[in-house]
């Protein structure tokens, strides 16, 4: 694994780079790092030049001053890491926030995406009452920190904390670097983000869905009503999983990557 970085809009930009061959891109979530694809990169990259970007603020990534950030802008971001390896096609998956990410860039710069995909995500915008549970957070992140705050939410985002104990310790670790400021950049982008439902109806490329049975932030119902939207989509439920499937279930995870990306690139759509 490679580590490198470039300077964009004059802060470090953090990513790795693993295997050779055709380049896809997985992008983390909220409160995470690039490092939450771990168990992926290795079997993936056997065959794919495998690339993790670190976003603004997480991981190894500087984080940016303004308070008012888009998922536009994110998608800016990783386009700048894509033009510095001079990429000209390519597979964007992003994981939650990531698949936020992953839609933007999609509605920039759909000329590069080869195919996309989605790991517990939705195209649709926050409700007002999920914008009103955003704002709860946000007080809560103000009033008692970015340490806290993690601490009552990342466990709940597993389908059984007893078995990824391990997973949930690593996940508070990596999250306990993400500071305050950059998880309430994250929050306003998530709730500014605009409903990519049409790209969705409108989407001729290959794009892959992947919901948990046991997920409490994206209704399994939301992913299988978008999956149906594309011409060509493909829709994996992790029965064991609730949001972090690339953890919960790593080897099946592995799996329907491997499945979609080979089929992506075979057809060269």
């Amino acid at each position: 694994m490679t580590h490198k970085e470039i300077t964009y809009l004059n802060k470090k930009l953090h990513y790795t780079i693993c295997g050779t061959g055709s380049a896809v891109m997985l992008l983390h979530g909220f409160a995470e790092d690039s490092q939450i694809w771990i168990n992926q990169i290795e079997a993936l990259s056997k065959n794919y030049s495998i690339i993790t970007p670190d976003l603004p603020g997480s991981g190894l990534s500087e984080k940016w001053k303004d308070a008012e950030i888009s998922m536009e802008d994110f998608a800016k971001a990783i386009h700048a890491i894509i033009l510095a390896e001079k990429i000209e096609k390519f597979i964007l998956i992003g994981h939650s926030m990531g698949g936020y990410i992953t839609l933007a860039y999609e509605e920039l710069f759909s000329t590069y995406l080869l195919a996309l995909g989605v790991f517990h995500s939705t195209a649709f915008a926050d409700n007002a009452l999920k914008i009103a549970s955003r704002k709860k957070a946000i007080s809560f992140i103000q009033d008692h920190g970015a340490k806290a705050f993690l601490k009552t939410i990342i466990p709940d985002l597993y389908a059984d904390q007893e078995k990824s104990k391990i997973e949930i310790e690593q996940h508070l670790l990596n999250g306990g670097s993400i500071s305050a400021e950059t998880l309430l950049q994250y929050y306003q982008a998530m709730i500014h983000r605009t409903d990519k439902s049409t790209l969705l109806k409108n989407l001729k490329k290959p794009m892959l869905f992947v919901a948990g049975c046991f997920d409490k932030l994206i209704p399994i119902q939301h992913s299988i009503q978008q999956s149906r939207m594309p011409d060509c989509s493909f829709i994996k439920i992790l029965k064991n999983s609730a949001h972090m499937g690339m953890l919960e279930q790593p080897m099946k995870t592995g799996l329907l990557l491997s499945n979609f990306i080979d089929y992506s690139c075979e057809k060269s759509w």
